[in-house]
């Protein structure tokens, strides 16, 4: 590549600070082949120089990072590349280095042909994108891009001069790196660990509670009275059987729920041949269901006008007391076929 002509010169080893605002920003956006953090930290070190007093930039990696918003390893790495690429000259260690724009690069703002000082960084950075060598003084070879350039592996294409930025903001999406990445996906991970642990958590006291809730209604259940139906509706499952061949069906059976029902003067007697013809026409039920069975029909019985039959009628005994006990019998058949036909309704 040939040598570029000199179209600024140092002054005292520095450049002597412009004291007109010089067009920076508007044509080293005009430049090709390097991508837009490069352009920003360009733009960035050049007006700290121009607009300055020192005529020179010291600003540090923090600085940089910080006015672009970027990490000091990122503006680091691009200094690197910048210098190597021939547009910055960097001196002196890095809490005191000095850093100023080549003169090729400045002649691309302050020179006398400013589109021609441009064209021409432009194609010498779009050229030869393989020559290792640079020659600082006079001449500028383009490194390799993937080893300059490239941000942990990522190759940035061109962008031409329709790139735009924000102020001297460079956009985030060009300083992610792989570490970072990986930061932000194990934290991710923990926290899907610790969400489903706490959902096992909850999924474990929600089994608890529902086993729970499943016991008290039972409980309540097997105390509370109640129709065939709802009875069945909560013992699924259990041994259903006819109703001569429940517990309830015998004297002591009987006398003991009887018992537990405030029916206890009713006459065993009396009523379970009555109980057993009826529930020959009915479905098998388990004890629950035979259960509620016969407390319906004790708390019927009690709750009727003449009330529970506490003995047996005696044979040959006054005939108002069969005439009234063949009244009770008719008039318990009549609400049992009345609550079935309510039933089937």
């Amino acid at each position: 590549m040939s040598a570029l002509p000199m179209m600024a010169a140092h002054v005292g080893g520095s450049f002597t600070p412009s004291r007109r605002m010089l067009p920076i920003r508007q044509n080293l956006n005009q430049l090709a082949g390097i991508n837009r953090t490069y352009k920003a930290v360009l733009i960035e070190v050049c007006e700290l120089v121009e607009n300055g007093t020192a005529g020179t930039c010291n600003a540090s990696n923090e600085y940089l990072a910080e006015r672009l918003q970027a990490s000091p390893r990122t503006i680091s790495r691009t200094l690197a590349g910048l210098e190597a690429l021939g547009l910055l000259d960097v001196s002196g260690a890095t809490n005191k280095r000095e850093m100023l724009p080549s003169p090729q690069l400045r002649a691309c703002y302050a020179g006398t042909d400013m589109p021609a000082a441009i064209r021409f960084v432009s194609q010498a950075l779009t050229i030869d994108k393989t020559a290792p060598t640079i020659d600082k003084t006079d001449r500028m070879a383009i490194a390799t891009l993937s080893e300059t350039i490239d941000n942990q592996g990522t190759n940035y294409g061109q962008l031409g001069s329709n790139y735009s930025q924000v102020g001297s903001r460079v956009y985030r999406d060009d300083h992610t790196t792989k570490n970072d990445q990986t930061v932000e996906v194990e934290a991710l991970r923990s926290a899907l660990a610790a969400a489903s642990k706490k959902n096992e958590e909850l999924s474990a006291k929600l089994e608890t509670v529902t086993h729970q809730r499943d016991q008290l209604r039972n409980s309540l259940n097997a105390v509370r009275p109640g129709g065939a139906t709802a009875s069945a509706s909560h013992t699924r499952g259990a041994a259903r059987r006819p109703f001569a061949d429940s517990k309830f069906a015998t004297l002591e059976g009987f006398r003991e729920l009887a018992s537990q029902c405030n029916c206890s003067t009713a006459c065993a007697e009396y009523y379970l041949p009555d109980m057993k013809v009826k529930a020959l026409g009915e479905e098998d039920r388990d004890e629950a269901g035979w259960r509620n069975y016969v407390h319906a029909w004790l708390k019927r019985e009690r709750d009727s006008d003449a009330g529970l039959v506490t003995k047996m009628p005696v044979a040959g005994g006054k005939p108002g007391k069969v005439g009234q006990v063949d009244k009770r019998r008719s008039a318990i058949e009549a609400a049992m076929a009345l609550d079935d036909e309510e039933e089937n309704q």
